[in-house]
């Protein structure tokens, strides 16, 4: 049976009750910090309330409503010192406290070795001469802290820090099990499957449809696609077309000729590149579905910030020729502007717009002319692209 850290009658009998527990990290300072976009104070409850839901008992809830106050190994901002631990102690209790100054001394990658099947509870911590081994259940008890630590953050971190874990998120959801796993495989979309893409070797659609492909990329790849985004993949001054002369914006080249009359089969050059894994994956679930019998001539990455416009361009005059364009930031608002948008050349009137929701697919000929509007000037995010020019015998 696995063990738990048990509250033991002297820390049930500390003489404070939630009030005064919260007061004293009040008086700490503890709503005055910033922790992740808010304030630790309510990181701290956030955490409490998640371990809580999981059914944690009173010690592991302790330890993590303290679980950073001494700092961690990537937050430094320690609002206590190491010898104001047996003040705590009196606040909390021995187990609690014990489990707060753990956490913060953790070093993570010892918590992901010992979580693996049949491996030694045996954990590293910053300050230690060595590696220290621990209970089955102080381990767990860690391990839950650091699961709802994560997610109480999940929507608010980099998009390269919720894909630089994702393997290690995973398996620690399968070790923990019970409604930690739920939670940790629903905010990475773990076993959900995706819609199914249409199939367009049945000719259901127009020429010269602008289709728009909603909930068919898997969560945990879009995850993995925002965060090479959100990687040093970029250089400026990238332009869309011959005629745009000034006020470029980002790219990044992954496959094929910069030239869009290439016709060359280019997927050669995403294989065997782990750094653009998710483009080929992405690529390749295209091609099982409504891109079957294409062939990809160029594949990249565009990218634009408010003042960084594109400029109107077809990007291939020859039938059979299409691009498929996904939109690969985590997130987007209405007001944050970034449509593509479809142009009638003789009438000069916009015949379609795809507004840039994460996630989404945008599927159009090569031969109509279109453009990406910059962000708006409120926007404080990177409008980003992966964009595959494809064709197929016709």
């Amino acid at each position: 049976m696995t063990e738990t850290l048990a509250v033991t009658h002297a820390e049930a009998t500390t003489g404070l009750d939630r009030d005064q527990i919260l007061t004293f990290l009040k008086e700490k300072g503890v709503d005055d910090v910033r922790h992740s976009g808010k304030t630790l104070l309510d990181h701290l409850l956030g955490v409490e309330e998640i371990v809580a839901r999981w059914g944690a008992d009173e010690t592991v809830r302790l330890g993590a409503l303290f679980h950073s106050i001494y700092g961690t190994e990537n937050f430094r901002r320690a609002v206590l010192r190491p010898t104001d631990r047996t003040t705590v102690r009196a606040v909390i209790g021995e187990n609690a406290e014990r489990l707060a100054w753990r956490f913060g001394s953790l070093r993570a990658e010892s918590l992901f070795r010992a979580a693996q099947p049949g491996a030694d509870p045996v954990l590293a911590f910053r300050g230690a001469v060595a590696p220290i081994t621990v209970t089955v259940g102080d381990l767990r008890a860690i391990a839950t802290v650091y699961a709802a630590n994560w997610l109480e953050q999940f929507d608010r971190m980099r998009a390269r820090s919720r894909a630089g874990r994702m393997v290690e998120m995973r398996e620690l959801a399968d070790w923990l099990g019970g409604k930690a796993k739920q939670d940790i495989d629903a905010a990475y979309g773990f076993n959900v499957k995706p819609l199914v893409l249409p199939d367009r070797t049945r000719k259901n659609t127009r020429d010269d449809a602008v289709e728009v492909w909603d909930g068919a990329v898997p969560k945990e790849l879009q995850i993995r696609l925002a965060g090479l985004m959100d990687l040093n993949i970029w250089r400026y001054g990238w332009k869309a077309s011959e005629e745009q002369t000034a006020y470029g914006f980002w790219h990044s080249h992954f496959g094929g000729d910069d030239n869009d009359a290439s016709v060359k089969d280019c997927e050669h050059d995403l294989v065997g590149r782990p750094l653009v894994a998710p483009v080929l994956e992405l690529w390749r679930m295209l091609q099982a579905g409504p891109l079957k019998g294409h062939v990809p001539v160029r594949v990249y990455a565009n990218a634009h910030t408010f003042g960084g416009d594109g400029h109107l361009h077809r990007d291939h005059t020859a039938p059979g020729h299409f691009t498929t364009i996904y939109y690969a930031h985590p997130e987007w608002k209405p007001n944050w502007a970034g449509e593509t948008v479809f142009f009638e050349e003789k009438t000069e009137e916009i015949t379609a717009s795809v507004f840039p929701k994460p996630g989404r697919l945008a599927h159009f000929p090569g031969r109509l002319l279109h453009a990406a509007r910059s962000p708006s000037r409120e926007c404080p995010a990177l409008r980003s692209v992966i964009v595959f020019k494809s064709r197929v015998e016709v």
